[in-house]
């Protein structure tokens, strides 16, 4: 500190309760942090302090139960452990799954898959009991996830969700509109503004009815289902279970969980979800333009959507309005050059003579508009996003 043109030392007493904030809450508070401008930056972090607050007050409770304190606070090492065991269930399975029987050029036709079998590679030597014995430690640990993820995480997330309910309503009606203290509240009060507050500002439970009590627990629960990282858990848990007892390939849903993990990764997939709306909206511009555009090859060339199997035998592609407007979309983003690179070209003789103009004109507005200016507005959102954050 600076003080009469002098730098001094001072030392701030750690509270009690900061010893509770865990890691993996430090990290995601560092890397998401608002710092577009420094006010924007106080305001995010003053914003989230009574979250931070409230995780180390939940966090201190768990400590009186210390061997179940000290294994919540682990869970990032079994989410480690689950990672690795994964990347071996699949490396066994890049190494040694084969085909049970040779596929046929009769298969394609009604896209028959034969079965699997665990073979051999190498020096890989995996059998059905390793696999299995894998897969149900994978089961477990995903398991031990999810129910940390729950206890750490899951009554944090409930308080909030009142929370929010509570502050909304006071924003609508005015805190002079909340229930007193000591008041009786009902079923429609607690719908409206949520459980009282008693001093402190924690939630109290004395003032529901019996109705209302019973009515706030199986909502509690219910609201568990709309953290989205508990659902994340809960699916992987899902997927474990079915690579177990179902099949093997599952397991591949497990490696996604790096995004999850890693705060780089987490970044890209912020730089997509964060301006989801402005991606949206030009999505479905875009499809719309497609669309137009398939109208006009239905009723202007319809004969020029031409699809060639290995026979050399010509399959007209544009005979419904759906047919059209289904291969314009999928063709005209899949090539380079749009829908141009796909469609027959009408020729240069008298027959066709009358239609290149046309023609000409259709396939590069849509290169200009479709792969020049659209995707490039969709690519520049992601970017600009993710050189922000």
């Amino acid at each position: 500190v600076l003080r009469d043109s002098k730098l001094y030392v001072e030392y701030f007493p750690v509270p009690r309760l900061g010893r509770f904030l865990t890691d993996e809450t430090k990290d995601s508070f560092v890397q998401s942090l608002n710092r577009e401008t420094p006010t924007m930056r106080l305001q995010d972090f003053l914003r989230r302090s009574t979250d931070l607050r409230e995780e180390m007050v939940h966090q201190d409770r768990l400590s009186r139960f210390r061997p179940l304190s000290i294994l919540a606070r682990q869970n990032e090492n079994f989410k480690k452990l689950a990672y690795i065991v994964t990347v071996i269930i699949n490396v066994l399975l890049v190494g040694t799954l084969e085909s049970s029987q040779a596929t046929t050029s009769g298969d394609l036709a009604n896209l028959n898959v034969p079965g699997y079998k665990i073979g051999s590679w190498g020096m890989l030597r995996a059998t059905d009991k390793t696999l299995d014995w894998l897969s149900r430690l994978q089961l477990g640990l995903q398991s031990i996830i999810l129910l940390f993820h729950a206890i750490n995480h899951s009554n944090l997330h409930i308080l909030r969700v009142w929370k929010g309910i509570r502050l909304n309503y006071v924003e609508s009606q005015g805190a002079s509109a909340l229930v007193t203290e000591g008041a009786r509240v009902g079923v429609i009060g607690l719908l409206r503004h949520g459980p009282p507050l008693k001093a402190g500002g924690r939630q109290t439970k004395k003032q529901l009815t019996f109705m209302a009590h019973v009515v706030y627990v199986v909502l509690s629960v219910l609201l568990v289902f709309t953290d989205g990282v508990y659902l994340y858990y809960l699916i992987s848990v899902g997927v474990a279970a079915l690579g177990a007892f179902y099949n093997y390939a599952f397991f591949t849903f497990h490696l996604m969980d790096i995004m999850i993990q890693n705060e780089t990764l987490k970044n890209v997939v912020r730089a997509v979800t964060y301006n989801w709306k402005q991606l949206v909206m030009t999505l479905i511009l875009m499809v719309i333009i497609i669309y137009t555009y398939a109208v006009i090859a239905f009723f202007r060339f319809r004969a020029l959507y031409i699809l060639t199997d290995d026979s050399n035998t010509d399959e007209f592609v544009c005979e419904n309005l759906l047919q059209c407007s289904v291969i314009t979309l999928d063709q005209g983003l899949r090539n380079g050059g749009g829908i141009g690179d796909f469609a027959a070209e009408p020729g240069w003789n008298d027959a066709g003579l009358q239609y290149q103009g046309e023609f000409i004109a259709y396939k590069l507005s849509f290169f200009i508009l479709i792969i020049v200016v659209m995707l490039n507005i969709i690519f520049g959102i992601i970017i600009d996003t993710f050189a922000d954050l």
